[in-house]
């Protein structure tokens, strides 16, 4: 097992779009980061919670966690290696177990640079600005928050790439879901049923990262998250993995 995760490992390291993805996810903390110091006035950022939010920054590209983990499986079926992958390795629970362990192990990595990354825009920033740098209870609950969010994010890809295996159309099902989809279902039961909404994976990926009223705890939205990995791998498992070789391919 531990060699399937390790060759898991070594192909992403090799793929040009993994390292495509992790500049646009640090883009976005750049940006994001910069815009927040340089518009907010200095006394505004002097405390432990007026500077937490900046460690939230990297939480603004778990989208790019979710997509890596689609590549990292319907790449195989796009690219044909699927074939060659379990004719090395029969078993394709184990295959897909590999997969989506590495995809959480690479969710974290690009969660620990992205707030690296952050890190280090925001204390030469600060100085700048004349505010001492603070890293209190608000920042560290929100890294604590984004490193989950980004490792359960890639397992979530994975899980997705698993049932649908036309890369294009699991890349569209992420964005269509999370930016129009599920804007639409909360609008129509937020008001009589609110319980709902914190169910569905936008909610619960904004519940890991920093669980408020409109979401489970973070705990709870993590269970929920890992809810949707279990059945989506399951589901991917049973009905895709299951069938031949060439059937998978196709």
């Amino acid at each position: 097992m531990i060699a399937l995760i390790a060759g898991e490992l070594l192909k992403l390291r090799t793929t040009r779009m993994a390292y495509g993805l992790l500049g646009a996810l640090l883009l976005v903390v750049a940006i994001a980061t910069v815009a927040v110091i340089v518009d907010t006035p200095a006394d505004e950022l002097a405390h432990d919670e007026d500077q937490g939010g900046l460690f939230g920054t990297a939480a603004l590209g778990v989208i790019f966690l979710l997509l890596l983990g689609v590549m990292i499986m319907s790449g195989e079926f796009r690219h044909g290696t699927i074939t060659q992958t379990l004719l090395i390795t029969p078993n394709r629970w184990k295959v897909l177990a590999a997969k989506l362990v590495g995809g959480g192990l690479l969710g974290l990595a690009f969660g620990v640079l992205a707030e690296l990354f952050a890190l280090v825009l925001e204390v030469p920033l600060l100085q700048i600005k004349g505010v001492d740098f603070v890293f209190g209870d608000t920042g560290r609950s929100l890294v604590i928050g984004t490193l989950l969010a980004t490792t359960v994010c890639g397992m979530l890809g994975v899980a997705l790439g698993s049932v649908i295996r036309n890369q294009v159309v699991a890349i569209i099902v992420v964005f269509v879901a999370l930016l129009i989809v599920e804007g639409i279902l909360t609008a129509v039961t937020e008001s009589r049923w609110p319980e709902i909404p914190k169910y569905f994976p936008g909610h619960a990926i904004s519940g890991v990262i920093d669980a408020d009223e409109t979401t489970h705890s973070r705990w709870g939205s993590l269970g929920v998250l890992a809810g949707y990995v279990l059945v989506l791998a399951g589901a991917g498992g049973k009905f895709v993995f299951q069938r031949d070789v060439n059937s998978i391919q196709a």
